[in-house]
C-alpha cells in the first residue's frame, strides 16, 4: 500500500494499534453503559477489524495499478532500447513514470546505485531487480522483471526481444479487461436484486401482508 503513496511511516503496529483502539472504545461503551447484546458484540469484532480490511483494500488496488502499468513500462523500457540505450538506462527512464509501478522501479534504482549492486543478474547471483520485485509476492510483477532481467543479457538481440516482450503484456492486458467486462454483468447481478428486485417484492407483498392480517 505504500508503493501507492498510502500508508507513509506507517508500520503493521500501527494498523494493529489501530484494531486495539476502536476495540477497547468499543468494550467501554459496554461496560459503561451496560449494554451486553450480540450485536454489539459483534459491532466490535467489526470495528476492530475494519483497519485491517482497509489496509487490505488498498493494497489489493495498489497492486492492480501496479499490474495496469506493466505494459506502459514494458513498451517505454523498449521504446528507450530501440533508441539504443542500455537496460539500465531504460529502466531508469520507466522509473519516472507517475504510479506505484513507477515508484518501485525508482526505489531498485535507488537503492541498487547507493549499495553498488547491479540492477541485473549476471552468472548466478540475481541483480536487484528480480530480487526486489520478488518480495512483494505478486506472480506477474516478478515474471516482468525477470524477462527484462533475460533481456539485458541479448544484447543486440534485447531490443527486440523487449519489443516483444512488451506487446505480450498489452495484449494480456487487453484480455484482462475483455474478461471483466465479460464478467461485469454477474458481478452487477446481486447490486441490482438487492436494490431493485427486493425493495420491489417488499413494496408488493408487504401491503398484501398487512391487508391479510387486518382480515383476522
Amino acid at each position: 500500500a505504500q508503493l501507492g503513496g498510502l500508508y507513509e511511516g506507517r508500520t503493521v503496529g500501527s494498523v494493529l494499534g489501530k484494531s486495539i483502539l476502536f476495540a477497547s472504545v468499543g468494550i467501554a461503551y459496554l461496560l459503561i453503559f451496560n449494554t451486553f447484546s450480540p450485536a454489539f458484540v459483534i459491532g466490535i469484532a467489526v470495528a476492530a477489524y475494519y483497519p485491517y480490511l482497509q489496509l487490505r483494500g488498498r493494497a489489493g488496488d495498489v497492486r492492480d495499478a501496479v499490474k495496469r502499468g506493466l505494459p506502459e513500462a514494458a513498451a517505454l523500457i523498449a521504446a528507450e532500447m530501440s533508441a539504443g540505450g542500455s537496460a539500465e538506462t531504460a529502466v531508469a527512464r520507466a522509473a519516472s513514470l507517475p504510479g506505484p509501478l513507477g515508484n518501485l522501479l525508482r526505489h531498485v534504482t535507488q537503492s541498487a546505485q547507493q549499495a553498488g549492486r547491479l540492477i541485473f543478474s549476471r552468472d548466478l547471483l540475481d541483480g536487484a531487480l528480480v530480487e526486489e520485485f520478488t518480495k512483494y509476492r505478486m506472480p506477474h510483477l516478478e515474471a516482468f522483471a525477470r524477462q527484462i532481467d533475460l533481456v539485458a543479457t541479448k544484447g543486440a538481440e534485447g531490443p527486440r526481444q523487449m519489443g516483444e516482450v512488451a506487446r505480450g503484456l498489452a495484449r494480456e492486458y487487453r484480455s484482462d479487461v475483455a474478461r471483466s467486462a465479460e464478467q461485469l454483468s454477474n458481478k452487477l447481478l446481486f447490486p441490482i436484486s438487492l436494490y431493485i428486485f427486493v425493495p420491489f417484492m417488499l413494496a408488493i407483498f408487504v401491503p398484501l401482508m398487512v391487508s391479510v392480517f387486518e382480515a383476522f
